[in-house]
């Protein structure tokens, strides 16, 4: 970068520089794997050239751990570094796995993908770390260091502890800008703490030792504390540094935004050199401008390249939905055509039987009438042959008519059957005669047709005279009704149940061949990997689109830090 450029960079700060840079980064992170699902449209290298500037981004962020014996101080040290309560301090469990404290929109602790809201819910879930889960993230809007989102925070678990908790802070130190080492009275100068410092310095180019004056310094004396002070000064060497923090006070004092307070607990000058070292011309994100040009353009590409091919499958699946469209119509027809057919069976049915109960009542009230005359007669003449003979004619003639009648509708179920395509299973109903023996009651006709007032006797005693006749006038008729309704029926469903079954498999047929045929549409269009498509780029075009928008607004503002 020129001098210019690094002057302007210093006037307008590193803040703003480092926002712009961590907001770039996120822009093009959190679009990377809607591109990656349409790598296909995009030019041939295109993920892996994103790929290495997301990489780019990751190397230039600034990387600071917490390191030390366990219940040194580092998590308190930590919180009073951000001015708040982040990473969980005195909680055992927690501390068994690195805790990064990075930039984010608002504040959230995250275990694997499970997001909290605060940290009493993080203490809750963790209680028993889970054996797949890394690292705890921990996202907060504050700008640690004053350096716009460029730092990483890791509060590392404590060693001298477990021998896995010091083979993960042992593994934490990879990559690592610096390392802040936390120690406490008395253990100052061990040969566990002599030994830490030792192996931090060895992989680590920058050290910082911080003395952290917790209430186990309350006994000593202020000449004690210099003297201390000064021997493990000693210990810190080269370009290493010493600072003597009281971590509880500076967090409380930070929280409570006492800059006095701050100040005298240590925390300030300690935050002050920590953030001059991180903000040194070397952690400057030099090629901002060209990463936000290439990743405009980048953005531009695959935006018309992804529009271009949602308007294509919009018009591709349109054609293929007016085929399905049409199959469907068809379909639809056929089946309402049969359907129709059904229903037309039915009303032929319930009007053959209509005209069925029609006659039959017909026919009963007719053999009423006429028995009702033959008993008239036989008042007036006594003629007892005339009168059985006019009421078994009167009978015959019913039984004839009624099995016309059902000869009719035997033949109308079977015909509306044949015009639907099925056999209706129907038989004729047998002929019966409804006549009950005997007409006439031979030792009681004799009191009616001898001595005075045979007439009057007649009209009396008809019921007694003629039980046969009686019986057949009442129940009799009404039975062979009933009888005939019952059997109309059973053939009514009869009928109705072979048409069914026609009009079951006539839709199932319509149904499967429409299926097949839609089927055959979809497999040769490619339908639903064109619909899945679709769907994909309907959801990440608006996502391009705004990323790419972003993008032009980082660009812009990176220009202006330059004049």
């Amino acid at each position: 970068m020129e001098q210019s450029d690094n002057g302007a960079l210093e006037d307008k700060g590193m803040q703003a520089y480092g926002r712009l840079a961590t907001e770039l980064n996120k822009a093009l992170a959190e679009i990377r794997d809607a591109l990656a699902a349409h790598s296909g449209l995009l030019p041939e290298g295109r993920l892996k050239a994103l790929d290495a500037l997301l990489l780019e981004f990751a190397d230039r962020r600034i990387r600071v751990a917490f390191y030390g014996e366990v219940k040194a101080g580092k998590s308190t040290l930590i919180n009073a570094v951000a001015g708040q309560e982040l990473s969980p301090v005195a909680f055992g469990p927690l501390t068994s796995i690195p805790v990064r404290i990075t930039w984010g929109k608002q504040d959230g602790w995250w275990v694997g993908e499970h997001r909290f809201d605060n940290i009493s819910a993080l203490h809750e879930v963790m209680k028993e770390v889970p054996k797949d889960v890394r690292e705890v993230v921990v996202e907060t809007s504050a700008d640690l260091l004053q350096l716009g989102g460029q730092v990483d925070l890791i509060d590392t678990p404590g060693v001298g502890g477990q021998d896995r908790f010091d083979l993960i802070s042992a593994d934490t130190l990879k990559s690592l800008d610096t390392v802040v080492l936390v120690v406490r009275y008395p253990g100052l100068f061990t040969k566990f703490t002599r030994h830490i410092m030792n192996e931090l310095q060895n992989d680590i180019g920058k050290l910082f030792v911080v003395w952290n004056l917790d209430t186990s310094c309350a006994e000593l004396a202020a000449d004690e504390r210099e003297r201390h002070a000064e021997t493990l000064q000693e210990q810190v060497a080269g370009a290493n540094e010493l600072h003597l923090v009281d971590a509880r006070e500076g967090l409380r004092a930070a929280q409570a935004g006492d800059q006095n307070r701050t100040r005298s607990s240590g925390l300030a000058d300690f935050i002050t050199a920590l953030g001059a070292f991180a903000s040194s011309e070397k952690r400057e994100v030099a090629a901002l401008r060209e990463a936000a040009k290439r990743g405009n353009f980048w953005l531009s590409e695959a935006l018309q390249a992804l529009s271009r091919r949602r308007a294509g499958l919009e018009e591709s699946l349109k054609t293929t939905r007016a085929l399905l469209a049409d199959v469907k119509r068809r379909s639809d027809a056929e089946t309402e055509t049969a359907r129709s057919s059904f229903s037309a069976f039915q009303g032929e049915v319930a009007a053959a039987e209509r005209e069925r109960k029609s006659a039959a009542e017909n026919f009963a009230d007719r053999l009423r009438k006429e028995i009702r005359s033959a008993r008239r007669s036989w008042i007036f003449s006594a003629d007892q042959q005339e009168l059985e003979r006019s009421v078994r004619a009167a009978v015959d003639a019913y039984a004839d008519d009624v099995e016309a009648a059902c000869r009719d509708y035997v033949r109308t179920l079977q015909s509306s059957g044949e015009r639907f395509g099925a056999e209706a299973p129907v038989t004729p109903r047998p002929r019966t005669v409804p006549l009950p023996e005997p007409l006439i009651a031979e030792d009681r006709i004799g009191l009616a047709t001898r001595g005075r007032g045979q007439m009057i006797k007649r009209m009396l005693l008809f019921s007694w005279c003629l039980p046969g006749i009686s019986e057949l006038k009442g129940p009799k008729i009404s039975e062979d009704l009933a009888s005939q309704a019952g059997w109309a029926k059973e053939m009514a469903d009869a009928a109705e149940k072979a048409v069914r079954s026609v009009l079951e498999k006539r839709l199932a047929d319509i149904a499967g061949r429409s299926q097949k045929e839609i089927e055959e549409i979809k497999s040769r269009t490619l339908y639903e990997a064109e619909e899945a498509e679709l769907e994909a780029l309907r959801k990440h075009v608006p996502m391009v689109d705004e990323a790419r928008a972003r993008v032009i607004r980082i660009t812009r503002e990176a220009r202006s830090l330059f004049g």
